[in-house]
Protein backbone atom coordinates (compact mmCIF):
# COMPACT_ATOMS: atom_id res chain seq x y z
CA UNK A 1 0.00 0.00 0.00
CA UNK A 2 2.80 2.53 0.89
CA UNK A 3 4.76 2.06 -1.98
CA UNK A 4 1.52 2.31 -4.11
CA UNK A 5 0.98 5.72 -3.08
CA UNK A 6 4.36 6.55 -3.12
CA UNK A 7 4.54 5.74 -6.78
CA UNK A 8 1.60 7.62 -7.47
CA UNK A 9 2.78 10.42 -5.78
CA UNK A 10 6.37 10.52 -7.59
CA UNK A 11 4.24 10.06 -11.05
CA UNK A 12 2.17 13.45 -10.35
CA UNK A 13 5.26 14.98 -9.05
CA UNK A 14 7.07 14.50 -12.19
CA UNK A 15 4.39 15.51 -14.39
CA UNK A 16 4.02 18.72 -12.21
CA UNK A 17 8.01 20.01 -13.12
CA UNK A 18 8.92 22.90 -14.96
CA UNK A 19 9.13 23.38 -18.59
CA UNK A 20 12.62 23.00 -20.26
CA UNK A 21 14.06 25.55 -22.70
CA UNK A 22 16.46 25.60 -25.17
CA UNK A 23 18.65 28.34 -27.66
CA UNK A 24 16.52 28.79 -31.21
CA UNK A 25 18.54 29.54 -34.06
CA UNK A 26 16.81 33.03 -33.67
CA UNK A 27 18.21 33.42 -30.22
CA UNK A 28 15.13 33.40 -28.41
CA UNK A 29 14.55 30.70 -25.94
CA UNK A 30 11.80 27.97 -27.44
CA UNK A 31 10.13 25.55 -25.54
CA UNK A 32 10.76 21.76 -25.97
CA UNK A 33 8.31 20.10 -23.26
CA UNK A 34 4.61 21.25 -22.46
CA UNK A 35 2.86 19.89 -19.60
CA UNK A 36 -0.76 19.70 -18.57
CA UNK A 37 -2.50 18.47 -15.26
CA UNK A 38 -6.00 18.40 -14.05
CA UNK A 39 -7.16 16.43 -11.38
CA UNK A 40 -11.08 15.34 -10.28
CA UNK A 41 -11.58 14.87 -6.28
CA UNK A 42 -14.93 12.85 -5.55
CA UNK A 43 -16.81 11.85 -2.66
CA UNK A 44 -20.06 9.69 -2.48
CA UNK A 45 -22.26 8.19 -0.12
CA UNK A 46 -24.64 5.09 -0.28
CA UNK A 47 -27.93 4.59 1.86
CA UNK A 48 -29.66 1.53 2.78
CA UNK A 49 -31.87 0.76 5.21
CA UNK A 50 -29.91 -0.33 7.61
CA UNK A 51 -26.70 2.67 7.49
CA UNK A 52 -24.89 4.41 5.18
CA UNK A 53 -21.17 3.58 3.54
CA UNK A 54 -18.55 6.77 1.62
CA UNK A 55 -15.79 6.27 -0.34
CA UNK A 56 -13.92 9.05 -2.26
CA UNK A 57 -11.08 9.09 -5.00
CA UNK A 58 -8.50 11.41 -6.31
CA UNK A 59 -7.63 11.46 -9.53
CA UNK A 60 -5.08 13.36 -11.39
CA UNK A 61 -4.39 13.16 -15.19
CA UNK A 62 -0.97 14.74 -16.68
CA UNK A 63 0.37 14.71 -20.20
CA UNK A 64 4.11 16.17 -20.78
CA UNK A 65 5.02 16.81 -24.65
CA UNK A 66 8.24 16.29 -25.67
CA UNK A 67 8.79 16.88 -29.12
CA UNK A 68 7.21 14.47 -31.43
CA UNK A 69 6.05 12.53 -28.23
CA UNK A 70 3.72 12.44 -25.45
CA UNK A 71 3.90 10.94 -21.79
CA UNK A 72 0.67 10.56 -20.23
CA UNK A 73 0.28 9.33 -16.56
CA UNK A 74 -2.72 8.67 -14.44
CA UNK A 75 -2.22 8.17 -10.83
CA UNK A 76 -5.30 7.74 -8.43
CA UNK A 77 -6.01 7.69 -5.00
CA UNK A 78 -8.92 5.96 -3.62
CA UNK A 79 -11.02 5.35 -0.20
CA UNK A 80 -12.91 2.58 -0.64
CA UNK A 81 -16.64 2.09 1.47
CA UNK A 82 -14.58 -0.14 3.82
CA UNK A 83 -12.37 2.48 4.75
CA UNK A 84 -9.44 1.35 3.67
CA UNK A 85 -6.88 3.52 0.88
CA UNK A 86 -5.22 2.44 -1.82
CA UNK A 87 -3.11 3.86 -5.01
CA UNK A 88 -2.40 2.82 -7.80
CA UNK A 89 -1.42 4.16 -11.42
CA UNK A 90 -4.22 4.13 -13.79
CA UNK A 91 -2.42 5.23 -17.21
CA UNK A 92 1.24 5.24 -17.62
CA UNK A 93 1.93 5.72 -21.63
CA UNK A 94 3.99 7.31 -24.35
CA UNK A 95 1.95 8.27 -27.66
CA UNK A 96 2.51 9.45 -30.99
CA UNK A 97 0.43 11.56 -33.41
CA UNK A 98 1.11 12.20 -37.03
CA UNK A 99 -0.67 12.79 -40.65
CA UNK A 100 -3.33 15.07 -41.58
CA UNK A 101 -6.33 13.66 -43.69
CA UNK A 102 -5.84 10.59 -41.87
CA UNK A 103 -4.47 10.61 -38.31
CA UNK A 104 -2.36 8.20 -36.85
CA UNK A 105 -1.77 7.66 -33.44
CA UNK A 106 0.66 5.28 -31.98
CA UNK A 107 0.93 3.99 -27.97
CA UNK A 108 2.82 1.94 -25.70
CA UNK A 109 1.62 1.37 -22.23
CA UNK A 110 -0.81 1.11 -19.58
CA UNK A 111 -4.22 2.22 -22.06
CA UNK A 112 -7.67 2.43 -21.33
CA UNK A 113 -9.86 0.05 -22.38
CA UNK A 114 -10.38 -0.63 -26.40
CA UNK A 115 -13.94 -2.43 -25.63
CA UNK A 116 -16.83 -0.31 -25.69
CA UNK A 117 -17.88 3.09 -24.05
CA UNK A 118 -18.12 2.37 -21.01
CA UNK A 119 -14.57 2.63 -19.91
CA UNK A 120 -14.14 5.99 -21.19
CA UNK A 121 -16.56 6.88 -17.93
CA UNK A 122 -13.90 5.70 -15.48
CA UNK A 123 -13.10 9.16 -13.81
CA UNK A 124 -16.06 10.55 -11.79
CA UNK A 125 -16.33 13.63 -14.21
CA UNK A 126 -17.08 11.50 -16.91
CA UNK A 127 -20.09 9.98 -15.56
CA UNK A 128 -23.17 11.94 -15.13
CA UNK A 129 -24.33 9.82 -12.46
CA UNK A 130 -22.88 8.54 -9.07
CA UNK A 131 -21.90 4.55 -9.27
CA UNK A 132 -19.76 3.50 -11.65
CA UNK A 133 -20.95 1.09 -14.17
CA UNK A 134 -20.37 -2.34 -12.84
CA UNK A 135 -20.80 -4.44 -16.21
CA UNK A 136 -17.10 -4.16 -16.48
CA UNK A 137 -15.66 -4.15 -13.33
CA UNK A 138 -17.71 -6.78 -11.60
CA UNK A 139 -16.68 -10.41 -10.86
CA UNK A 140 -18.14 -12.65 -12.45
CA UNK A 141 -20.15 -15.95 -10.60
CA UNK A 142 -17.98 -18.98 -10.79
CA UNK A 143 -18.92 -21.18 -14.15
CA UNK A 144 -16.41 -23.92 -13.37
CA UNK A 145 -14.45 -25.46 -10.63
CA UNK A 146 -10.37 -24.81 -10.30
CA UNK A 147 -10.48 -21.51 -12.85
CA UNK A 148 -8.82 -18.47 -11.34
CA UNK A 149 -11.35 -15.51 -10.96
CA UNK A 150 -12.71 -13.62 -13.85
CA UNK A 151 -14.78 -10.39 -15.18
CA UNK A 152 -16.45 -9.19 -18.30
CA UNK A 153 -13.75 -7.08 -19.60
CA UNK A 154 -11.38 -4.70 -17.54
CA UNK A 155 -11.90 -1.26 -17.87
CA UNK A 156 -8.11 -1.10 -18.31
CA UNK A 157 -5.36 -2.35 -20.09
CA UNK A 158 -2.99 -4.25 -19.29
CA UNK A 159 0.26 -3.28 -20.80
CA UNK A 160 -0.01 -3.03 -24.45
CA UNK A 161 0.83 -1.88 -27.78
CA UNK A 162 -1.69 0.39 -29.53
CA UNK A 163 -2.18 1.80 -33.24
CA UNK A 164 -5.23 4.22 -34.33
CA UNK A 165 -5.82 5.57 -37.62
CA UNK A 166 -8.72 7.78 -37.41
CA UNK A 167 -10.30 10.35 -39.58
CA UNK A 168 -13.62 12.67 -39.32
CA UNK A 169 -15.55 9.93 -40.71
CA UNK A 170 -13.96 6.64 -39.02
CA UNK A 171 -11.58 5.32 -36.85
CA UNK A 172 -9.87 1.96 -36.47
CA UNK A 173 -7.50 0.63 -34.02
CA UNK A 174 -5.39 -2.46 -33.02
CA UNK A 175 -3.63 -3.62 -30.09
CA UNK A 176 -1.38 -6.36 -28.57
CA UNK A 177 -1.82 -6.75 -24.91
CA UNK A 178 0.07 -8.13 -22.36
CA UNK A 179 -2.70 -10.55 -20.64
CA UNK A 180 -6.27 -11.05 -20.98
CA UNK A 181 -9.16 -8.25 -20.19
CA UNK A 182 -10.88 -10.64 -18.52
CA UNK A 183 -8.36 -10.46 -15.61
CA UNK A 184 -7.30 -7.83 -14.38
CA UNK A 185 -3.11 -7.67 -14.31
CA UNK A 186 -3.00 -3.54 -12.41
CA UNK A 187 0.66 -1.82 -13.03
CA UNK A 188 1.31 -2.03 -9.33
CA UNK A 189 0.93 -4.78 -6.92
CA UNK A 190 1.95 -8.30 -6.45
CA UNK A 191 -1.23 -10.63 -7.49
CA UNK A 192 -0.98 -11.04 -11.17
CA UNK A 193 -2.09 -13.56 -13.53
CA UNK A 194 0.72 -14.97 -15.99
CA UNK A 195 1.57 -12.77 -18.88
CA UNK A 196 -0.78 -14.23 -22.09
CA UNK A 197 -0.40 -12.20 -25.26
CA UNK A 198 -3.77 -11.22 -26.49
CA UNK A 199 -4.83 -9.36 -29.36
CA UNK A 200 -7.50 -6.59 -30.10
CA UNK A 201 -9.03 -4.81 -32.75
CA UNK A 202 -11.61 -2.48 -32.95
CA UNK A 203 -13.54 0.35 -34.82
CA UNK A 204 -16.05 2.90 -35.70
CA UNK A 205 -18.26 4.96 -38.40
CA UNK A 206 -19.43 8.44 -37.79
CA UNK A 207 -22.45 8.73 -40.17
CA UNK A 208 -23.71 12.06 -39.54
CA UNK A 209 -22.80 14.80 -36.55
CA UNK A 210 -23.89 13.42 -33.26
CA UNK A 211 -23.54 9.96 -34.26
CA UNK A 212 -21.43 7.25 -33.93
CA UNK A 213 -21.69 3.38 -34.29
CA UNK A 214 -18.30 1.14 -32.89
CA UNK A 215 -17.38 -2.71 -32.71
CA UNK A 216 -14.53 -4.17 -30.67
CA UNK A 217 -13.07 -7.77 -29.83
CA UNK A 218 -10.31 -9.37 -28.02
CA UNK A 219 -8.76 -12.91 -28.20
CA UNK A 220 -6.74 -14.54 -26.45
CA UNK A 221 -5.89 -17.05 -23.20
CA UNK A 222 -7.06 -16.07 -20.00
CA UNK A 223 -5.62 -18.81 -17.86
CA UNK A 224 -2.60 -21.35 -18.29
CA UNK A 225 -3.01 -25.06 -17.41
CA UNK A 226 -1.45 -24.77 -14.24
CA UNK A 227 -3.68 -22.56 -13.10
CA UNK A 228 -6.95 -24.90 -13.14
CA UNK A 229 -6.80 -27.27 -10.59
CA UNK A 230 -6.32 -30.62 -11.81
CA UNK A 231 -5.53 -29.53 -15.56
CA UNK A 232 -8.87 -30.86 -16.69
CA UNK A 233 -8.51 -29.29 -20.83
CA UNK A 234 -5.13 -27.51 -20.44
CA UNK A 235 -5.27 -23.46 -21.41
CA UNK A 236 -8.29 -21.42 -21.22
CA UNK A 237 -9.05 -19.04 -24.14
CA UNK A 238 -11.95 -16.18 -24.08
CA UNK A 239 -13.25 -13.96 -26.57
CA UNK A 240 -14.79 -10.47 -26.11
CA UNK A 241 -16.90 -9.13 -28.27
CA UNK A 242 -18.66 -5.42 -27.85
CA UNK A 243 -20.81 -3.24 -30.07
CA UNK A 244 -21.53 0.38 -29.38
CA UNK A 245 -23.34 3.45 -30.08
CA UNK A 246 -23.29 6.76 -29.58
CA UNK A 247 -26.23 9.41 -30.56
CA UNK A 248 -26.31 13.30 -29.44
CA UNK A 249 -28.86 15.65 -30.46
CA UNK A 250 -30.00 19.30 -29.31
CA UNK A 251 -29.28 18.76 -25.32
CA UNK A 252 -30.18 14.84 -25.24
CA UNK A 253 -26.94 11.97 -25.47
CA UNK A 254 -28.21 8.51 -25.19
CA UNK A 255 -25.35 5.93 -25.68
CA UNK A 256 -24.58 2.52 -24.74
CA UNK A 257 -22.79 -0.81 -25.23
CA UNK A 258 -23.05 -4.67 -25.36
CA UNK A 259 -20.75 -7.03 -24.51
CA UNK A 260 -20.27 -10.54 -25.17
CA UNK A 261 -17.81 -12.75 -23.07
CA UNK A 262 -17.05 -16.31 -23.65
CA UNK A 263 -14.58 -18.54 -21.62
CA UNK A 264 -13.57 -21.77 -22.03
CA UNK A 265 -14.65 -24.12 -19.83
CA UNK A 266 -12.84 -28.01 -19.57
CA UNK A 267 -16.00 -29.27 -21.72
CA UNK A 268 -17.52 -26.53 -23.76
CA UNK A 269 -17.91 -22.82 -22.66
CA UNK A 270 -19.41 -20.65 -20.53
CA UNK A 271 -21.09 -17.17 -21.90
CA UNK A 272 -21.60 -13.73 -20.04
CA UNK A 273 -23.27 -10.80 -21.35
CA UNK A 274 -23.81 -7.47 -20.63
CA UNK A 275 -26.18 -4.72 -21.93
CA UNK A 276 -25.51 -0.77 -20.66
CA UNK A 277 -27.67 2.38 -22.02
CA UNK A 278 -27.47 5.91 -20.32
CA UNK A 279 -29.39 8.66 -21.25
CA UNK A 280 -28.72 12.16 -20.60
CA UNK A 281 -31.05 15.37 -20.50
CA UNK A 282 -29.47 19.09 -19.87
CA UNK A 283 -32.34 21.26 -18.52
CA UNK A 284 -30.63 24.30 -18.02
CA UNK A 285 -26.99 25.36 -18.06
CA UNK A 286 -26.99 24.12 -14.04
CA UNK A 287 -29.35 21.23 -13.74
CA UNK A 288 -29.50 17.78 -16.38
CA UNK A 289 -31.04 14.81 -15.36
CA UNK A 290 -29.65 11.44 -16.30
CA UNK A 291 -30.56 7.64 -16.01
CA UNK A 292 -28.73 4.41 -16.88
CA UNK A 293 -30.10 0.71 -17.16
CA UNK A 294 -27.51 -2.22 -16.82
CA UNK A 295 -28.18 -6.04 -17.37
CA UNK A 296 -25.54 -8.91 -17.15
CA UNK A 297 -26.20 -12.42 -17.94
CA UNK A 298 -24.17 -15.69 -17.53
CA UNK A 299 -25.30 -19.42 -18.55
CA UNK A 300 -23.40 -20.99 -15.90
CA UNK A 301 -23.67 -19.97 -11.92
CA UNK A 302 -22.17 -22.46 -9.35
CA UNK A 303 -23.14 -22.40 -6.13
CA UNK A 304 -23.56 -24.70 -2.83
CA UNK A 305 -26.15 -24.66 -0.48
CA UNK A 306 -23.51 -22.64 2.34
CA UNK A 307 -23.93 -18.81 1.81
CA UNK A 308 -25.16 -16.20 -0.43
CA UNK A 309 -23.58 -15.74 -4.23
CA UNK A 310 -23.94 -12.11 -4.29
CA UNK A 311 -22.90 -9.14 -1.88
CA UNK A 312 -24.12 -5.67 -1.57
CA UNK A 313 -23.45 -3.92 -4.23
CA UNK A 314 -20.02 -1.80 -5.22
CA UNK A 315 -18.58 -3.53 -1.94
CA UNK A 316 -14.62 -4.99 -2.66
CA UNK A 317 -13.70 -7.21 0.07
CA UNK A 318 -11.26 -9.75 -0.17
CA UNK A 319 -11.77 -13.18 -0.11
CA UNK A 320 -11.18 -14.86 3.08
CA UNK A 321 -9.57 -18.40 3.55
CA UNK A 322 -11.95 -20.39 2.12
CA UNK A 323 -14.05 -18.70 0.12
CA UNK A 324 -14.12 -20.07 -3.59
CA UNK A 325 -14.74 -16.63 -5.39
CA UNK A 326 -15.73 -13.07 -5.39
CA UNK A 327 -19.22 -12.05 -7.61
CA UNK A 328 -20.18 -8.20 -7.64
CA UNK A 329 -18.31 -8.08 -4.89
CA UNK A 330 -19.62 -10.55 -2.96
CA UNK A 331 -18.25 -14.60 -1.98
CA UNK A 332 -19.63 -18.32 -1.88
CA UNK A 333 -18.16 -20.54 0.75
CA UNK A 334 -17.81 -23.44 -0.56
CA UNK A 335 -14.72 -25.81 1.07
CA UNK A 336 -16.34 -28.77 1.47
CA UNK A 337 -19.37 -29.13 -0.42
CA UNK A 338 -19.99 -30.07 -4.25
CA UNK A 339 -21.04 -27.13 -6.14
CA UNK A 340 -24.28 -27.00 -8.18
CA UNK A 341 -24.35 -25.51 -11.55
CA UNK A 342 -27.76 -23.78 -11.57
CA UNK A 343 -27.78 -22.75 -14.91
CA UNK A 344 -28.36 -19.11 -16.67
CA UNK A 345 -28.50 -16.33 -14.14
CA UNK A 346 -28.65 -12.61 -14.50
CA UNK A 347 -27.87 -9.51 -12.59
CA UNK A 348 -29.59 -5.94 -12.62
CA UNK A 349 -28.71 -2.51 -12.26
CA UNK A 350 -31.19 0.95 -12.72
CA UNK A 351 -29.84 4.40 -11.30
CA UNK A 352 -31.97 7.65 -12.32
CA UNK A 353 -30.23 10.70 -10.40
CA UNK A 354 -29.92 14.88 -10.57
CA UNK A 355 -27.27 16.60 -10.69
CA UNK A 356 -26.48 20.19 -10.41
CA UNK A 357 -23.57 22.64 -11.08
CA UNK A 358 -22.87 24.82 -8.29
CA UNK A 359 -19.84 26.30 -10.39
CA UNK A 360 -18.22 25.23 -13.08
CA UNK A 361 -15.77 23.05 -11.30
CA UNK A 362 -18.28 21.98 -8.48
CA UNK A 363 -21.32 19.23 -9.52
CA UNK A 364 -24.09 17.75 -6.57
CA UNK A 365 -25.41 14.51 -7.39
CA UNK A 366 -28.23 12.80 -6.26
CA UNK A 367 -30.08 9.41 -7.14
CA UNK A 368 -31.86 6.15 -7.08
CA UNK A 369 -29.92 3.17 -6.93
CA UNK A 370 -31.54 -0.37 -7.48
CA UNK A 371 -29.38 -3.29 -7.66
CA UNK A 372 -30.21 -7.41 -8.05
CA UNK A 373 -27.03 -9.92 -7.84
CA UNK A 374 -26.51 -12.86 -9.39
CA UNK A 375 -28.75 -15.46 -7.82
CA UNK A 376 -31.06 -13.09 -6.19
CA UNK A 377 -34.54 -12.11 -6.97
CA UNK A 378 -35.46 -9.09 -4.89
CA UNK A 379 -34.12 -5.42 -5.90
CA UNK A 380 -31.91 -3.85 -3.26
CA UNK A 381 -32.50 -0.14 -2.85
CA UNK A 382 -30.28 2.44 -2.21
CA UNK A 383 -30.18 6.64 -2.48
CA UNK A 384 -26.94 7.68 -3.30
CA UNK A 385 -25.18 11.11 -3.24
CA UNK A 386 -21.62 12.32 -4.75
CA UNK A 387 -19.89 15.71 -4.77
CA UNK A 388 -17.19 15.71 -7.33
CA UNK A 389 -14.82 18.89 -8.15
CA UNK A 390 -12.64 18.91 -11.23
CA UNK A 391 -9.63 21.94 -12.21
CA UNK A 392 -7.47 22.30 -14.88
CA UNK A 393 -4.25 23.54 -13.75
CA UNK A 394 -2.59 24.30 -16.62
Amino acid sequence: MRARLVFGVCCAVVLMGATVYAQSATGYAAPLTRFGLDSVASAETYVEHDGAEAGAAIDLLGGWQAGPVQILARPVLRRDHDGDWSADVYQLAVRHDRGRRVRMRLEAGYLPSPIGISPLETRASDNPLVAPITSYTARLPLFEEGTPQTQLASPLYPLAVQATWSTTRWDLRTAVLESSLVRVRPLTGDDKPPRAPQFAIGGGVTPLVGLRVGASAAFGRYARADEVAGGLGGDRHARILSVDGDYSVAYTRVYGDFVHTRLERAAGYTTATALTVTAVQTLTPRWYVAARGQRLTTSHLLASGYGSPHDEPYHHPYPEEGYAFEALGGYVHAPDEALTDLGPSDALTIETGVGFRLSPDLTVRASYLGYRAFGDRELEHHAVFSLVWTRRWF
